[in-house]
């Protein structure tokens, strides 16, 4: 599968162009990086070229065609070059009613093509938008390498309305129906039942928030699920662990089995599992083919590792947690917890979610952990009590995000939520993305690949 992720921030400037210029085709060159993914490649576009001063950026614009100076992709022709990276044109079709491109861009994409391919990863993007860059009504993208055109299978647009469009999804004329999915093609029609069906979640994490987010997702027929989790199963887990049996509790069963069985039992959706730890950087490429991350997980270190990989790679990462307080057999609260990430922030250490402390502590050995525990360095490991009421209300409202992404709907809800299922307080803290946070600074260096060695489809 070939995916491309647009950031927000060039997003954000190519968007300015085509609502500025409404009702003409507008657009611009922008750059993107590849990385080779399990089943394919993941562009991101992360850096807009604006013309030098003084250039124009089109030789020629009228409503039909756009043709940018010969200045205008000299410069990004030479940017490429320095960076090693793809030049990728974007554009729009205003109205939106054109979602394929026209005679005039197969054209014109294709005459450029072999002038880009000399410079940067050897290779050329175009991507059409259709829509007023306000309002989208779909994007697609072709890459050109070696003398090879490649159609872009996901295209995903950050900005302050996220967008998803599926290459097979917007070149069917019809959506058939599915008796099963009635009750949800009622309220996003049966395009957006395709979009889900099309999509590719990622479970990182199958305690109790974990595996309720794996049913929920295959009862509503999401495409297919990866599960992560490197822990087995036992009598303590039989509360709220969907589809653990007392035996499979009884021998250890694997979780990443345990919920991979119950899921077969009730639904088709295709699994893949992983029993390590998802920092092993073994599973990045299977972890990038993911159009949704859903975090379930407790572990410091790996919300840290999944929300770099989110902002990185314009993944969105719905980090889902509880936090129960009990105090000699009387209940306190009960906290469902959801925090979103998108590219652009928040980010999960702009919300102050994330314990700096602990992450570094949970990397040490087994040895010194237990050394700066006994120095209160860190923290001593508690197991935590656990409901699987709150547990289930904090999947459900993770996984309702997550589906509102996948099938390209408005979320209303914050970046940042939480509700006490025990009393029914609700809690809000609206964070901004912090100017001083390492989400900001170039201390993450992404992985990058040549485009002629990633495996284009």
């Amino acid at each position: 599968m070939n995916k491309l992720a647009i950031l927000s921030e060039p997003w954000a400037h190519i968007q300015e162009h085509m609502t500025r210029d409404f009702p003409d085709e507008s657009g611009g060159f922008l750059l993107a990086r590849a990385v080779e993914t399990e089943s394919g490649v993941r562009l991101v576009v992360d850096e807009i070229i604006d013309p030098s001063e003084g250039d124009d950026r089109w030789r020629l614009q009228n409503q039909q065609q756009l043709a940018p100076s010969g200045e205008y992709m000299s410069k990004t022709g030479a940017r490429a070059d320095n960076t090693g990276r793809i030049p990728v044109f974007i554009h729009n079709h205003p109205s939106g009613t054109l979602k394929t491109f026209s005679y005039a861009d197969d054209w014109a994409h294709e005459a450029w093509a072999p002038f880009f391919e000399e410079v940067g990863q050897n290779g050329f993007i175009s991507v059409l938008v259709a829509g007023d860059g306000d309002n989208i009504e779909a994007a697609i993208a072709d890459v050109w390498s070696e003398g090879e055109q490649y159609e872009v299978d996901t295209v995903t647009i950050a900005g302050e309305q996220f967008h998803r469009s599926v290459r097979t999804v917007i070149d069917s004329d019809t959506h058939p129906s599915n008796p099963q999915m009635d009750r949800q093609e009622r309220m996003w029609s049966e395009y957006g039942q395709a979009l889900l069906e099309n999509s590719r979640v990622a479970i990182v994490g199958l305690g109790g928030t974990g595996s309720a987010a794996a049913v929920q997702c295959a009862r509503a027929g999401v495409g297919e699920l990866l599960l992560v989790d490197y822990d087995d199963a036992e009598e303590s887990n039989l509360n709220r662990l969907y589809g653990l049996t007392p035996s499979q509790a009884e021998s250890g069963a694997s979780k990443t089995d345990v919920v991979a069985r119950h899921l077969q039992s009730i639904s088709g959706v295709d699994i893949e599992t992983i029993d390590t730890e998802i920092t092993d950087y073994r599973i990045l490429p299977t972890l990038l083919d993911a159009d949704v991350i859903l975090g379930c997980t407790d572990s410091e270190q790996s919300r840290a590792y999944l929300n770099k990989q989110a902002l990185l790679y314009g993944i969105p990462y719905v980090d889902v947690g509880c936090g129960p307080e009990a105090n000699e057999g009387e209940v306190l609260s009960l906290w469902a917890e959801v925090r979103r990430v998108l590219s652009g922030g928040p980010c999960l250490f702009c919300m102050d979610a994330v314990n700096s402390q602990a992450v570094g502590g949970e990397g040490l050995p087994d040895d010194a952990r237990e050394d700066a525990q006994r120095d209160e360095y860190l923290p001593d490991d508690v197991i935590e009590p656990s409901l699987v009421t709150m547990t289930t209300t904090a999947a459900s409202i993770g996984v309702t995000q997550a589906f509102a992404l996948l099938v390209s709907q408005p979320i209303y809800w914050d970046p940042q939520h939480a509700i006490d299922v025990w009393s029914g307080l609700n809690h809000i803290e609206v964070k901004e993305t912090q100017a001083g946070c390492v989400c900001q600074s170039d201390q993450w260096v992404p992985h990058q690949a040549s485009l002629t060695d990633c495996n284009l489809h």
